[in-house]
């Protein structure tokens, strides 16, 4: 499986001899065969020849515009003239409110629960927060979510959440990173152009198994349409935001792999991340959805499959196959009491990092 990543202005994705070939000032930058190629990613003021648009629609590989900001622009998917496949079961679940609930409250608890595990993971001795705070207010969260009467109360937990983490995310990196707040508008800070970058990047793949999969991606529980993004895939990818998207992003400025310096102030506001850390991180996120990680039914697969695996699980709770969606969770840090983490495992599978 390969996705082409195409970032450099003016480049040109065309077709020769059965391989995708990207141009730049009429020199070859790089082919790929295109029976390797699930996935074409196009940053601002890149092109396709014709040829490469009607080969990669006869082959199924999906299309996707990113703006210079890290905002997908719009997409060219493989359409059916049929609904999808899941559509009508999607449809009967919409209209059960216990399964809606369910639903998304487990999606929203295991993003606390994943929000609070890269927390104590990432904790330092200079911190103002200490592991018990993380593990107390999350916890206090979590065990409140049954009390929410409605799904607007729900998701106002979830921002509640958020609201906490991401300062407090803040607090383990260097001051000098700007990193205070999230700001998903005209940040000026690489952690925040690399979170909006990686959740963007995120969104195409696990939208790329719903719509392989034969699911509705405007049909969702918890999230709800807005113009960049399909709600359902929203709700899929929430509990691998913090494992993929916020790891990445925290690892890359703690390792000094992108800096302050790699940020390119903005005509008018705002700032971009400079051609070579937009390069750099795109490589970081592939490999790191090539990570293998211990998974509890699968055994060693990668982050890419796991994230399959999941969309998957929400089509068997759909279908009535298994009694209820189960997200994937981190394991607990190793400190934490055993008792924890056998009632953890009790209910969820938990992910190993090996």
């Amino acid at each position: 499986m390969t996705a082409v990543y195409i970032t450099e202005p003016g480049s040109i994705l065309s077709v020769k001899n059965h391989h995708f070939q990207v141009m730049h000032k009429e020199k070859l930058c790089e082919s790929i065969p295109v029976k390797q190629v699930t996935q074409i990613i196009l940053f601002c003021l890149c092109q396709l020849s014709r040829l490469a648009v009607n080969l990669a629609s006869s082959r199924q590989i999906p299309i996707y515009f990113i703006s210079q900001q890290g905002q997908e622009l719009g997409n060219c998917e493989p359409q059916s003239k049929r609904p999808a496949k899941y559509r009508v079961r999607q449809l009967k679940r919409l209209k059960d409110p216990e399964f809606v609930r369910a639903f998304a409250e487990s999606i929203t608890w295991a993003k606390m629960h994943n929000q609070s595990v890269l927390l104590q993971q990432l904790r330092v001795s200079n911190s103002a927060f200490e592991p018990e705070v993380y593990r107390a207010f999350f916890n206090l969260l979590m065990d409140d979510l049954p009390m929410a009467y409605s799904l607007d109360e729900l998701r106002g937990y979830d921002v509640t959440s958020d609201t906490f983490y991401y300062p407090a995310l803040g607090s383990l990196l260097p001051w000098n990173l700007g990193f205070r707040w999230r700001d998903l508008q005209q940040p000026t800070d690489p952690i925040n152009r690399m979170l909006n970058l990686g959740n963007t990047l995120l969104h195409q793949q696990t939208s790329a198994f719903v719509q392989v999969l034969g699911l509705d991606a405007d049909i969702s529980h918890l999230h709800v349409p807005s113009q960049h993004q399909k709600p359902l895939v929203c709700d899929l990818m929430a509990e691998f935001r913090p494992m993929l998207v916020d790891e990445l992003a925290v690892n890359l400025a703690k390792s000094r792999i992108i800096t302050a310096r790699d940020i390119v102030p903005k005509n008018g506001s705002g700032a971009l991340l400079s051609p070579r850390a937009l390069k750099t991180f795109i490589q970081h996120w592939e490999n790191k959805l090539q990570t293998f990680v211990s998974h509890p039914q699968a055994g060693m697969v990668s982050y890419r499959h796991c994230l399959e695996l999941q969309v998957r699980e929400y089509i068997a709770c759909v279908l009535g196959d298994v009694q209820h969606y189960r997200p994937l969770v981190w394991s607990l840090p190793k400190n934490d009491v055993a008792a924890n983490t056998n009632e953890l495992e009790a209910e969820y599978p938990i992910l190993a990092k090996m």
